[in-house]
């Protein structure tokens, strides 16, 4: 099976976790048998908020070296038909998209070649806006999105959760929705705790983006009442808005008695995070 995924992330050029797991996705159905590619559109928008700054030239072919996972880099301004001289070429049996921005993109591929479309909901923008407090201006990525899902042969929704929220929004497209969590790299990370490994301090971890879905607040909230009971605990908080330093200038007041236990790093890559 050839697999065409449609994507404006893939390590090491990410911003979040939409990035992580399309990178695990394409390279473990690499390693499973499949033939993969990875369209990976970078535009303006794509630099000003992501935290590797590297140039689309940069972006290099051979990220990885896997004979049946080819990383292909595509400029905003003409992936467009960069996507369909792909598609027609090498004429993949499924078109994986994973951004909403890059909707007309894959609108596109399938109009000029049947290719069916295979949609991530890696976030319901209604829901980002209803529950999760965004801003208004991701409701016109709803739109966009409302049309995507309409138009995807296939939805995924990551948990049974967002596919209980998917189905409030878009109740028609129920016979199409199926539920595929997103994978881990087991072979990443310092594996389970040994056995009579020497007690240390314990450590909290947050990563991801410091927004009110994602729980931060909740967080916040929870500091006190275990320093309370854990006085030594330590607190790292990965990622945030743009830096770790904008958000750390915004800590609650009521958290301040314990600045030196709460540590931001800013944006950290996979392997960062792991080490």
């Amino acid at each position: 099976m050839r697999v065409l995924h449609l994507t404006a992330e893939f390590p090491p050029y990410i911003w979040g976790g939409l990035g992580t797991a399309v990178g695990g996705l394409a390279t473990a159905s690499s390693r499973a048998g499949l033939n993969v590619k990875v369209l990976l559109v970078a535009g303006d928008w794509f630099w000003s908020y992501g935290h590797r700054a590297e140039t689309p030239e940069g972006l290099r072919r051979d990220m990885v070296k896997n004979s049946r996972l080819e990383i292909l880099p595509a400029r905003e301004d003409n992936a467009v038909a960069t996507a369909v001289q792909l598609a027609e070429r090498w004429r993949p049996d499924i078109l994986h998209v994973h951004p909403v921005e890059l909707w007309p993109i894959a609108r596109e591929i399938r109009e000029q070649t049947g290719i069916p479309i295979v949609y991530t909901v890696h976030s319901l923008n209604c829901a980002e806006y209803e529950i999760g407090r965004e801003p208004p201006q991701i409701l016109d990525l709803w739109r966009h999105q409302q049309e995507m899902i309409a138009g995807a042969d296939r939805i995924l929704a990551l948990t049974r959760d967002e596919r209980d929220l998917l189905l409030r929004s878009c109740p028609t497209v129920s016979n199409r929705v199926r539920v595929l969590g997103n994978g881990i790299d087991e072979r990443v990370g310092a594996g389970p705790a040994r056995r009579g490994a020497r007690k240390r301090d314990l450590t909290v971890l947050f990563a991801g983006r410091f927004v009110e879905r994602k729980g931060i607040r909740e967080l916040f909230a929870a500091i006190p009442l275990i320093l309370k009971k854990a006085p030594a605990t330590h607190f790292v908080l990965v990622g945030g808005h743009g830096t770790g330093a904008a958000v750390e200038e915004g800590l609650p007041p009521e958290l301040e008695h314990w600045r030196d236990r709460i540590h931001f790093t800013g944006w950290l890559v996979p392997s960062e995070v792991t080490a």
